[in-house]
């Protein structure tokens, strides 16, 4: 989705409902991300901000209510819910199904989880994929990698008082604040390395299998040579290919420990 909010056009021309759109192109173009505004938010203001751009994220793109799609979803998510609730609870996990044929899934601030009906025909009848797609949603929540990433305040106030100035709209106000704050927040490698593995360990722990995650990866990796760039879901994280050897190596470390990692595990797995 293309993220180049800027036109000739006034911004007074465009109404709240633009200024909420726009938000969701920088959102929804971001990939597989989760959103807040500093590491100082308690985790009710966490669930609180989720909730708000959920509600922009199902007004501006359609659900997917296929009964087939949804029941699939929900009866895999909600074992690997159970074990990410082991390590924060609190939180109410959930997932919804989008349309849109995208290879993506995305999560939110409190819990708040969307797959695209386009990764789900990806992944095709392995639920064990899907599983550990839900994890990986699930670790960035549970770890707050939400509330740990900072963005960069500088000309933040001249873009956000641009918009209220023209549009002398306080809704759009906020919401052009809101969609700035989304467009900076990146994930480090690091922070998607400790989803993945956090991720396996909630699939496996639910009963799934974690090769599901490499086997996810590989069809990434099969898409990007065909295209000649990385799929939505590929395309923030770090390297397909050196993602399945890290995972393929954590596997054998949770197979080893009974679905843990050994503590001095830290450094072991990076490439």
């Amino acid at each position: 989705m293309a993220r180049d909010v800027a036109t000739a056009r006034p911004m007074a021309k465009y109404g709240t409902h633009t200024i909420v759109i726009l938000s969701l192109v920088l959102l929804l173009g971001s990939g597989c991300r989760d959103y807040t505004f500093n590491n100082e938010y308690s985790t009710s203001q966490e669930i609180a901000m989720g909730r708000q751009i959920s509600a922009a994220v199902e007004a501006e793109t359609p659900l997917d209510l296929d009964p087939v799609d949804n029941t699939r979803v929900q009866n895999i998510a909600q074992p690997v819910f159970d074990q990410a609730r082991k390590t924060r609870p609190g939180i109410i996990y959930q997932v919804k199904v989008l349309q849109g044929k995208e290879v993506n899934a995305f999560s939110l601030p409190g819990g708040w989880i969307y797959i695209y009906s386009g990764l789900l025909e990806k992944i095709g009848n392995d639920d064990d994929a899907l599983a550990c797609i839900i994890g990986h949603e699930s670790a960035h929540v549970v770890l707050r990698h939400v509330v740990k990433q900072e963005s960069d305040s500088q000309g933040k106030g001249l873009l956000v008082g641009l918009v209220g100035v023209l549009t002398n709209d306080p809704d759009a106000y906020n919401a052009a604040g809101l969609a700035y704050e989304l467009d900076q927040l990146h994930y480090s490698r690091e922070d998607e390395y400790q989803a993945d593995k956090y991720g396996l360990m909630f699939a496996y722990n639910a009963g799934f299998d974690p090769y599901g995650m490499p086997r996810f990866f590989k069809k990434l990796e099969d898409l990007e040579k065909q295209n000649g760039e990385p799929e939505p879901y590929a395309s923030d994280h770090p390297i397909t290919k050196n993602r399945i050897l890290r995972v393929n190596k954590l596997i054998e470390e949770l197979r080893t420990n009974n679905g843990s990692y050994p503590p001095e595990e830290k450094d072991s797995t990076k490439y």
